[in-house]
């Protein structure tokens, strides 16, 4: 068992957590080897570190190591998949167009930072 994340995680992607309502763990989420782990120090403004306690103390999540390395797989996935994405689009020999950008923008949500329709 990895020393690093609380046993609850330690469960395979897609089944039910204990004390979070039966939430799934996503199917991208890893379980975690003693062998594979590596103990890491982060440092974080007061007021994530306090909000995360407060998730935790809600029973929102397993643990602050839990919830660090959830939010962490997340973002590992998504740069992945923007990576491939990427890949794809470079194999195809044109990214989408500025139309294309734009709607997938308003459907996410996210505002073009550059100004020049790039992907942000």
């Amino acid at each position: 068992m990895c020393d690093c994340v609380a046993p609850a995680t330690m469960m395979a992607a897609g089944t039910k957590r204990p004390g979070r309502g039966g939430r799934k763990a996503p199917d991208w989420v890893t379980v975690c080897a003693m062998d594979e782990c590596e103990r890491v120090s982060v440092n974080l403004p007061a007021e994530y570190a306090e909000q995360i306690r407060q998730i935790v103390s809600a029973g929102n999540a397993d643990s602050i190591a839990s919830y660090v390395l959830e939010a962490v797989q997340a973002r590992l996935h998504r740069d992945q998949s923007l990576s491939e994405l990427k890949d794809l689009f470079d194999r195809k020999g044109q990214g989408p167009s500025a139309q294309h950008l734009a709607w997938a923008r308003d459907v996410l949500g996210v505002r073009d930072t550059h100004g020049d329709g790039a992907a942000s």
